[in-house]
């Protein structure tokens, strides 16, 4: 049973994402808890990689304590990073707006006016440095400025 070693790794993971779920909602989603959500996440998934650890020795991918440990608390950070890619996706889905029954965005003029106005500033700042970047390399700018 190799393969049945790794298994603790994503149970960590998944039982961190709930536990910290549960204190969220628990919380209110208070900007103190919110703040310390890594080091909580973290702090859970070393308890709970120790508690594997002797609880489930062959199914834990460590040879001691210390780096059953360690297995857990990367478990739980990935938690947080689980965490964020959900955050991340949800709110790029509230950006880019619904999308309808056909595929279409409901919002496109606005999605696509907001991003020609993104990529047009962008042009802008570009050239911008681009103009900054030939000046500063000793190109004759026709002013007569003190080098």
């Amino acid at each position: 049973m190799d393969g049945f070693n790794f298994i603790t790794v994503p149970v960590i993971v998944a039982v961190v994402y709930t536990g910290i779920a549960l204190l969220k909602k628990a919380t209110g989603s208070s900007e103190k808890v919110q703040r310390f959500m890594p080091l909580i996440a973290a702090g859970f998934g070393i308890v709970l990689g120790i508690i594997a650890f002797y609880a489930l020795p062959q199914a834990m991918p460590a040879t001691d304590v210390f780096t059953a440990i360690l297995v857990g608390g990367a478990s739980g950070l990935a938690a947080t990073g689980a965490n964020q890619i959900v955050k991340q996706l949800i709110k790029f889905k509230e950006k880019t707006g619904a999308q309808t029954e056909d595929g279409q965005s409901e919002n496109t003029d606005e999605v696509q006016a907001g991003n020609t106005d993104e990529v047009q500033s962008e042009i802008t700042e570009e050239a911008d440095k681009d103009g900054e970047n030939e000046n500063a390399g000793g190109a004759d700018t026709g002013k007569d400025e003190p080098v």
